[in-house]
């Protein structure tokens, strides 16, 4: 109809409804534009050929100017800014991330980003990543970097620190172990889970 879309805020997602062959698929994707557009709302689509259709649906099948149903506008995921913050982002992890960076950026806030994957080639947006300063943003590629070291990461968190995560269950669920852990430091945790944890389906 062309009427502003309804407000949200960084952390939040939508379900899409997607319709093919009498078959109704529900997927639900991050939003990762910026809040103040009102005209757009902006997904990020990791193509899975082993996942469950849904991807696959939206890259092979969708065409410029196809009508798609949202089903719901949720934030299980909300920034709340702290004077702190740091965000880790595994593979498509970083699509709820981007907009908490410029909230937290816009704010004036100490915050960092790690964004962790396979490889440099399968990093999203580093041309928007690149734009902020080099001493908040750090690319850490396995192939080239090894692991992922959490507990040097996490070393300087204190009760000022919140981390964000999203990102792959391993990524995730190593993070609530070391939060546990660390149970004497009072620095926040919040994730977003695209799946289920690892140890609760073990």
């Amino acid at each position: 109809t062309g009427a502003p879309l309804p407000a949200w805020e960084p952390g939040a997602h939508i379900e899409l409804e997607l319709v093919g062959d009498g078959d109704v698929l529900l997927r639900q994707y991050s939003l990762c534009g910026d809040p103040a557009e009102r005209g757009r709302w902006r997904i990020a689509v990791l193509r899975e050929p082993a996942g469950r259709g849904g991807s696959a649906f939206i890259h092979d099948r969708l065409a410029v100017g196809d009508g798609i149903k949202v089903r719901a506008l949720r934030n299980h995921f909300p920034f709340a800014p702290a004077p702190k913050c740091l965000f880790i982002a595994g593979g498509i992890g970083i699509t709820p991330i981007l907009p908490m960076l410029r909230r937290a950026q816009a704010a004036g806030l100490d915050w960092r980003l790690v964004y962790a994957a396979r490889s440099h080639a399968r990093m999203a947006f580093l041309d928007e990543l690149a734009g902020y300063p080099d001493a908040r943003v750090r690319l850490h590629a396995d192939e080239s970097d090894g692991p992922l070291d959490l507990p040097a990461l996490l070393a300087g968190c204190d009760a000022d620190t919140a981390v964000y995560s999203c990102g792959p269950v391993g990524l995730l669920d190593a993070l609530e172990r070391r939060h546990r852990a660390d149970g004497g430091r009072p620095w926040a945790l919040r994730i977003e889970r695209f799946a289920g944890s690892a140890e609760a389906a073990a």
